[in-house]
C-alpha cells in the first residue's frame, strides 16, 4: 500500500488509495515544518503495519476486544477512546507500539489540552486490549505518571450553597455524588430499576469497568427526598437524564451552577466524591468502612489518601515530641 504524507485542514495526514477509494487518516499533529520529522515516521509505521495483513493490527483487536465486553460499561469507555487513539494506533502491529510512540501519543494529546489521567486512561485501555490478545504481547508501553490525589473538595455548608443554586439533574446529581461518594460514571449510568432499591433502601452502583462490583451504600434521608421528587417525571429508565434522554457528562453544568453561587470555577465531579470521603473521616467514621463505602482495593489506598484528614491524626505523634512544662529551659540572669 503506497501511503504518503499531505497536509489536511491545517494537519498532518496519511493518504491512500484502497478498492478504489482515497482514505484518509489524521495524524493529529499540525501541519508545521517542526512537526514534519514525527508526522514522517508516523506515517512509515502505518506503511510496515499494512504490510502484514494477516497479523491483526491494534483497529482488529481494540475491536474483539470490545466485543468481548459486551454488555459491560468498560466496551462503551473502550470504544470513546478508541476514537481517539485510532489516529495514532489503528493501524500499527502490536510490535510497532512502542515506548517512543506512546510518548509521541501523549505529546500530541497535550496539545490537545488532554489531562494527564485522560492520556493515561486512554493508553491504559489500548494496553489492556494487547494484553487481553496475547498476554506475551511484545506491545511496550510508557503512561503518564499517576496524578496525585485532587486535594480540592467542599465543605456542607458549601455543598448546601451550590444545590440553592442548582436545578434540574444536575442539582440531582449533586445529591447522589454526594450521597453515594462514586465516581461520574457511576451515577451517570444508575437506573431506577435494578439500581434504586426502595424496599431495602440501598443504592446499588452497578460494575466497574473492569467487572467487579461497585459499592451498595443506603439511601440516606436527603438523597430518598431528592429522587422521591425525581422519580414521578422521569422519562427515561436512567436516574439522570435531560430531554428525554440519559447524560453523557455534567461539566458544563457543574461549572454554570459553581458560577451562580460565586463559588470556585472548576467544580468538578470528582470533587464531591473526594469531599463525601473526607466529610466520613472527619466525622470518625473508621477507614475500613469509607474503604468499602468509595469501593476502594483495600484500606491502604483510603489510609494514603485520607488519614490525615482525621481530627486527631498524628496528635499521638505530636504529644511524644512534647517537651513538657518542667522541661521548659530556666531563664538566666
Amino acid at each position: 500500500m503506497d501511503i504518503q504524507l499531505r497536509r489536511h485542514r491545517g494537519k498532518w495526514s496519511a493518504a491512500w488509495y484502497e478498492g478504489g477509494e482515497r482514505k484518509r487518516l489524521s495524524s493529529g499533529l499540525d501541519a508545521t515544518p517542526t512537526n514534519r520529522a514525527a508526522a514522517e515516521e508516523w506515517c512509515q509505521n502505518l506503511t510496515r503495519a499494512s504490510a502484514y495483513d494477516e497479523t491483526p493490527n491494534c483497529d482488529a483487536i481494540m475491536q474483539r476486544y470490545i466485543a468481548d465486553l459486551g454488555s459491560k460499561p468498560g466496551a462503551k469507555t473502550a470504544g470513546f477512546y478508541w476514537v481517539s487513539l485510532a489516529r495514532h494506533f489503528q493501524y500499527l502491529l502490536p510490535e510497532n507500539v512502542t515506548r517512543d510512540a506512546c510518548r509521541k501519543y501523549q505529546a500530541i494529546r497535550r496539545q490537545e489540552n488532554k489531562s494527564e489521567s485522560t492520556i493515561r486512561s486512554e493508553l491504559g485501555y489500548l494496553r489492556s486490549a494487547l494484553r487481553w490478545n496475547d498476554k506475551n504481547t511484545p506491545a511496550q508501553f510508557d503512561m503518564p505518571a499517576q496524578a496525585p490525589p485532587r486535594d480540592a473538595w467542599l465543605t456542607k455548608q458549601e455543598v448546601r450553597h451550590l444545590l440553592a443554586h442548582a436545578q434540574g439533574h444536575i442539582k440531582l446529581f449533586i445529591h447522589l455524588a454526594i450521597a453515594t461518594g462514586a465516581r461520574r460514571e457511576a451515577i451517570l449510568e444508575l437506573r431506577w430499576d435494578p439500581n434504586i432499591d426502595w424496599e431495602l433502601g440501598y443504592i446499588r452502583l452497578g460494575v466497574k469497568p473492569n467487572g467487579k462490583a461497585r459499592a451498595t451504600v443506603p439511601i440516606n434521608a436527603t438523597v430518598r427526598r431528592a429522587l422521591k421528587a425525581a422519580q414521578p417525571s422521569a422519562l427515561t429508565p436512567f436516574v439522570i437524564e435531560y430531554g428525554g434522554k440519559p447524560i453523557r457528562d455534567v461539566k458544563t453544568g457543574l461549572g454554570r451552577t459553581a458560577r451562580r453561587a460565586g463559588l470556585m470555577e472548576n467544580v468538578g465531579a470528582h470533587m464531591f466524591r473526594h469531599s463525601a470521603a473526607i466529610w466520613m473521616t472527619q466525622e470518625g467514621v473508621p477507614m475500613s468502612k469509607i474503604s468499602q463505602y468509595l469501593g476502594h482495593a483495600n484500606t491502604r489506598i483510603t489510609e494514603q489518601v485520607y488519614a490525615r484528614y482525621q481530627p486527631d491524626f498524628l496528635v499521638e505523634a505530636s504529644a511524644a515530641l512534647d517537651l513538657g512544662a518542667d522541661d521548659e529551659p530556666s531563664s538566666t540572669t
